[in-house]
Formats: C-alpha cells, sequence, structure tokens
C-alpha cells in the first residue's frame, strides 16, 4: 500500500468513525485515557472532544461504577475483546445512563487502547418499565372487571372489588 493509498484509508476511517450514529470512543488501555471520541459520543454525554481528550473519566465521574472498567479491562487482557457489557454511564449534567457497551483492544502508535462502541438503554429501559407498569394496570382492570360482572349482589360485589384492590393499592403505597 503506497503512502498516498494509507493517507486516503486514514481519511475514510476517520470519517467513519465520526458519521457513526454509536457512540465511539478510542481510550488508552492503561489509564483510560479518552484519545478520541466520535460525535455521537459527544451527543451522548455531553462533554465536547476538547473537554475529554487526554484526560481520564475519573476526573469526568463518567462511571458511577469504577470497578466496571477495572472489569472490562481484565476481561480485555485475557480475551482482547468484550461483548455487551451493561453498565453505567454519567452525563455532564449528573444523568445516569444505563449503557451497553463492545469493546476490543487495539494498538495505536504501539499503545494498547481500547475501541469501545456504546448504546444507550436508557430510554429503552424506562418504556420497558412503563410498558410493565401497565400491563400489570390492565390485568387488575380485567380481573375487576370479571368480578365486578360475576354477582348482582351489591355487597359481596364490593366485598369482592376491595379484596382485589387492597393488594394493589398496597404496592402503589409502598
Amino acid at each position: 500500500m503506497t503512502i498516498t493509498e494509507k493517507q486516503y484509508l486514514d481519511e475514510r476511517l476517520g470519517l467513519g468513525f465520526q458519521a457513526n450514529p454509536a457512540a465511539l470512543l478510542i481510550s488508552a488501555l492503561a489509564d483510560g485515557r479518552f484519545l478520541s471520541v466520535n460525535r455521537s459520543y459527544e451527543a451522548l454525554l455531553g462533554w465536547s472532544k476538547e473537554d475529554l481528550i487526554g484526560h481520564i473519566p475519573l476526573e469526568f465521574g463518567v462511571y458511577p461504577n469504577a470497578e466496571a472498567r477495572d472489569e472490562i479491562v481484565r476481561q480485555l487482557r485475557k480475551t482482547g475483546s468484550v461483548r455487551d457489557f451493561e453498565t453505567q454511564m454519567r452525563t455532564k449534567s449528573g444523568e445516569v445512563l444505563d449503557i451497553l457497551a463492545s469493546m476490543e483492544l487495539i494498538e495505536l502508535a504501539g499503545e494498547p487502547c481500547i475501541l469501545s462502541v456504546v448504546i444507550d438503554l436508557t430510554t429503552h429501559r424506562r418504556v420497558q418499565s412503563a410498558l410493565r407498569q401497565r400491563e400489570h394496570e390492565l390485568a387488575f382492570l380485567a380481573e375487576a372487571s370479571s368480578v365486578l360482572a360475576s354477582s348482582l349482589d351489591y355487597e359481596q360485589t364490593l366485598r369482592s372489588v376491595a379484596e382485589l384492590a387492597v393488594p394493589h393499592i398496597a404496592d402503589w403505597c409502598a
């Protein structure tokens, strides 16, 4: 490969890195120092590339669980890659995000580095939780409807609905 071909390839790869809709990060294996982040990573966490490059995540409090990075580094040293690692990251505004990350051990200019792909699961998890809550509510309403339709005796019906409702109300109050 000629120098011109290599420069062209480097430019194309750089454009792909920056344009990728997934949040991408290259960091030093030794200390986690940020070496490169793409626009999606900046948008996800709220810090600019200029804020991050050359600094370590601990300076920003990016990882609420510092042990998670230690586990990732152990796995990378052992296998060279980590797939679908669920953890959390903290944004510039202080919001804690649930994330899914995959990492590859790479080498840049002779230095062991980590190429990370980060996907935000926060909204997905909130939607899942809301759906579970809605399913729970609808199941209660279906059961209450069945109880209401089962008897014409209003005292028995009220007693049955109360027996059904009390545990749900207790759960709601907890």
